[in-house]
């Protein structure tokens, strides 16, 4: 296991988001036998203009200032690390591919790379290891840091129109330049082994501890949840392109008498305008990870209903382990075989709306202690503290062979 090493980690996703990431529970699990930087995502100048007022930008605005060192310690049950925040840098996604973008991302990355050259020098860190958490709209970093170890952390596919427009270009450069990349799903390994020979897998886990509060008596059901007529089909998670809306209208549809309760941020554009007048589809809005325990313990069935697509083939969902860790019935798409193959059994498959309707209600009807023990056994397998003592471990091999 990884010891007492310096470990500079560069993520996407920042350290206070709403939702649960990989990146932040992978430097976790390493702080607590390492010294870790996280270096959260700078917010561009453009953002700190529109969003002034947002709590997320008023407690950074002091690290904001181009002479502070934006240093500052987290700790929480006993784990610390430093979180590293950067200067706003200018917003450029919206230019072309080109000499224009190539020169505004040098002056970004020389704005980003002098601010962790200075915490480097200031916290006295030697023979740093790199890690850059899917961050990729930065891949000329190691200049600044000349880590002794740099790998490239691939936690999801890209999507959205905002990240396709640079992403894959800027990623392909990390991968290629980084002594082993490191991906949370088969799918994606097999695409980073394109570029990288040295790639391997370490899939996405939950936290154990926080899903299976549900199961406590002490936890109460989420009050949003009371007002909808039992059984409780649950979904938790983005609202977005993924879900396979075809499916979620016609289970709603021969079904009325179930309640579709849709929990998370809903990204209107992806959702045909029909499945807001079903009556029995309710949106419940973003909530806090939190809260999680307290939806899971009203869902009767957790679903995944994704789109089975090349994308699809990439995610690797938290949600997956945290629905079984709370011990609950889940009927998902067959929409990554890597994922779900050796689950069949555990979880209810289909690759149809009538099927996963009848997987539904076999779900609804066939529930008992010993189904759900297996669910939870299934998930005390792949908890955040198993998926760091592999990464822990991966990492100081690749450090052993430089």
């Amino acid at each position: 296991m990884l010891q007492n090493q310096d470990i500079l980690i560069f993520a996407l996703p920042r350290h206070d988001g709403q939702y649960e990431s990989t990146s932040f529970n992978i430097a976790k699990e390493l702080a607590k036998h390492n010294r870790v930087i996280y270096i959260d995502d700078p917010y561009s100048i453009k953002d700190v203009v529109r969003n002034f007022s947002r709590p997320e930008i008023k407690r950074r605005f002091r690290f904001f200032i181009p002479f502070s060192l934006g240093i500052s310690p987290w700790e929480q049950e006993g784990i610390r690390l430093n979180v590293l925040t950067l200067p706003p840098t200018i917003p450029i996604n919206s230019l072309k591919p080109g000499a224009l973008y190539n020169f505004f991302l040098k002056i970004n990355t020389c704005i980003v790379g002098n601010r962790i050259a200075r915490a480097i020098k200031k916290l006295g860190l030697k023979k740093v290891i790199y890690i850059n958490s899917f961050e990729f709209y930065y891949p000329n970093l190691t200049k600044y840091i000349k880590p002794v170890l740099n790998v490239y952390h691939c936690i999801d596919g890209m999507i959205k129109p905002y990240t396709l427009r640079h992403g894959p270009r800027l990623e392909r450069i990390l991968v290629q330049e980084a002594d082993a990349v490191i991906s949370t799903s088969p799918e994606l390994r097999r695409l980073k082994e394109q570029d990288n020979p040295k790639s391997y897998l370490i899939p996405n886990a939950a936290n154990f501890s926080h899903s299976s509060q549900a199961l406590s008596p002490e936890t109460p059901v989420a009050d949003e949840l009371k007002q909808y007529p039992k059984p409780i089909i649950g979904y938790f998670g983005n609202i977005e392109r993924r879900i396979d809306y075809t499916i979620l209208e016609y289970i709603a549809k021969t079904h009325p008498e179930w309640s579709f309760v849709m929990v998370g941020p809903v990204e209107a554009e992806y959702i045909p305008p029909q499945i807001f007048s079903i009556p029995t589809i309710f949106f419940v809005g973003r909530q806090p990870y939190s809260r999680l325990p307290e939806f899971l313990k009203g869902f009767d069935v957790a679903i995944v209903p994704f789109k089975v697509d090349d994308i699809s083939r990439t995610i690797y969902p938290l949600k997956l382990y945290e629905y079984l860790g709370a011990g609950k019935p889940v009927v998902s798409t067959f929409f990554n075989p890597d994922v779900l193959e050796k689950k069949d059994g555990i979880i209810f498959l289909a690759d149809t709306p009538e099927l996963f309707a009848d997987a539904i209600l076999q779900a609804l009807t066939s529930n008992n202690d010993s189904n759900v023990e297996k669910r939870l056994e299934i998930a005390r397998n792949n908890t955040w503290e198993c998926r760091g003592e592999e990464f822990s471990n991966l990492v100081e091999s690749l450090l052993l062979k430089k």
